[in-house]
C-alpha cells in the first residue's frame, strides 16, 4: 500500500487533518510540519471538524525527537525519503522539503497539484506525475490558523474533496 506523508507548517491544523481523513479511507499516512514544534496537540478546530465528520484523529507516530503520538512533529529527511508520496499544503512547504531531501523532488507535490495531475492522468505513479507536473499551477491550501470555525470547515472541505480525487486513483 502506498504511504503518504502530509506536510504543512506547524503540523497542528492542515496536515494532521489530511492524515486523519486519509487514514479514515483505509490508506497509510503520517504527517509532519516544516516549522513544527514537537509535541503540540492538534488544533481544537481541526479536531472539531474531524468529530463533525465522524473521523477519529490520526494516531501520529512519535519519533526520536521525543514527540509523543498524536502531537506535532518536525519533518525529517528520513521520513521524507521513506514515504511513497509527500503531499504538501503549500508550494513553500514542497520547496522546503526538497532542500531537506533533494532526491524526494520526484515524489513531492502540493495536495491540489497531485489531485489535478491524477484527475487528468489517472493511474500515474508519483514519478510519472512528476514528469507531467509542468503547467499545473494549483493554489495552495490556506492555513486556517487564527480563523473561525467556518475557515476550518472550508479548509477541511477542500482537503476532503482533493483526497476523494486522489483516492480514486491510488492503490
Amino acid at each position: 500500500m502506498t504511504s503518504v506523508l502530509f506536510v504543512c507548517t506547524a503540523n497542528i491544523c492542515r496536515s494532521p487533518l489530511a492524515e486523519a481523513l486519509w487514514r479514515h479511507r483505509g490508506f497509510q499516512a503520517s504527517s509532519a510540519g516544516v516549522a513544527a514544534r514537537n509535541g503540540l496537540p492538534m488544533h481544537e478546530l481541526s479536531l472539531a471538524e474531524l468529530r463533525r465528520r465522524g473521523v477519529p484523529a490520526a494516531p501520529q507516530s512519535g519519533d526520536s525527537s521525543g514527540s509523543q503520538p498524536g502531537t506535532s512533529r518536525l519533518a525529517t529527511a528520513r521520513e521524507i525519503r521513506e514515504a511513497d508520496v509527500v503531499l504538501c499544503m503549500e508550494a513553500e512547504h514542497r520547496a522546503a522539503l526538497t532542500r531537506i531531501a533533494p532526491a524526494a523532488i520526484a515524489k513531492t507535490f502540493t495536495l491540489p497539484e497531485y489531485a489535478a495531475i491524477l484527475r487528468d492522468h489517472p493511474g500515474s505513479t508519483p514519478r510519472e506525475a512528476h514528469r507531467k507536473r509542468r503547467g499545473y499551477q494549483e493554489s495552495d491550501i490556506a492555513d486556517p490558523i487564527g480563523g473561525t470555525a467556518e475557515d476550518f470547515k472550508e479548509c477541511a472541505d477542500r482537503i476532503d474533496a482533493l483526497l476523494d480525487v486522489i483516492g480514486q486513483h491510488m492503490a
